[in-house]
């Protein structure tokens, strides 16, 4: 785990020093193409997703249009064709594809204000984003029906709702999901976590 960390601190800061820090780490995917170092993935997704949270934390519109037009360009690419081609890098394509659906509607409709009120008029929304936030893997559902003690059916209703609001990812099973806090929910999250209270944005 020091390890990861170390790796993708190390790509932060790389990316940061350039003037085009998405189009760095665009850069980083497909140096790691031809080098058959899919490993390499992982971590750059991660700095990905926390620099687009940073973007919406801080309202610079022109650095989200700026992923947006570069995520594109990557995923329309010979390179995107061929990420998407690998097995592992299949679902780094799909992330990225879903992260450029995020950051288009965070450009138009994103309002920190209505997530926050959405959030917490739910009954369990605030206990579920902070649990799911110590949970980075993510919980099932049966873990989470029991620390709520509520049925499925409305466990099931909760989640619906939250993840139509891109605040988290339900990854649905036969007997049990998956569920795991989406880009807006870590954006709420990391909010909360320093020290804005519902009040963040």
């Amino acid at each position: 785990m020091k390890k990861e960390k170390m790796k993708q601190v190390e790509i932060l800061e790389t990316a940061l020093n350039t003037e085009d820090p998405i189009k760095a780490l665009m850069d980083m995917v497909e140096i790691s193409l031809y080098l058959d170092q899919e490993k390499n993935f992982y971590d750059i997704d991660i700095v990905l997703g926390e620099m687009f949270i940073n973007y919406i934390r801080q309202d610079t519109k022109d650095n989200l249009e700026s992923l947006v037009h570069t995520l594109l360009a990557f995923i329309d690419s010979n390179n995107g064709d061929r990420l998407q081609s690998l097995d592992e890098g299949k679902i780094y394509y799909e992330r990225w594809e879903h992260l450029c659906d995020l950051a288009s509607f965070a450009l138009e409709n994103y309002y920190p204000e209505f997530i926050t009120r959405f959030i917490t008029s739910h009954k369990h929304g605030k206990e579920l984003m902070a649990i799911l936030y110590h949970n980075r893997d993510g919980l099932y559902t049966n873990d989470l029906m029991h620390r709520f003690g509520i049925t499925t059916q409305n466990l099931i209703t909760l989640l619906i709702e939250f993840e139509k609001e891109n605040l988290i990812v339900l990854d649905l099973g036969i007997r049990t999901s998956l569920v795991k806090l989406d880009f807006l929910g870590r954006v709420y999250c990391n909010g909360i976590k320093k020290g804005k209270g519902d009040n963040h944005g």
